[in-house]
């Protein structure tokens, strides 16, 4: 698993940590279907593991970040469209 995420977060271009807590599966199941769309990779991956695989990469500095249920989105193309998606206003959904 570990050489997995290295190896995908090679080429990375962006990532963005999300609290995951008090997310109601519907709401987690739109996002999943927007950063999909938009070509990003959401997933809640063990803190453990993330630690781990970038350990000795220059996204090391985010280890501090990672505590509780946190949700990992990233992209390999672009360095903003994660931070976008993740930020869009979603009232009314």
């Amino acid at each position: 698993m570990v050489k997995g995420l290295k190896e995908i977060w090679r080429d990375v271009q962006s990532v963005v940590l999300a609290e995951s807590r008090g997310i109601d599966v519907p709401t987690v199941t739109v996002l999943r279907d927007q950063f999909r769309k938009a070509n990003c990779h959401y997933k809640v991956l063990k803190n453990t593991l993330v630690r781990i695989a970038i350990q000795g990469t220059r996204m090391e500095p985010m280890q501090s970040l990672l505590v509780g249920p946190v949700a990992v989105i990233w992209s390999t193309e672009s360095p903003s469209t994660p931070a976008k998606v993740a930020t869009q206003d979603r009232q009314g959904e």
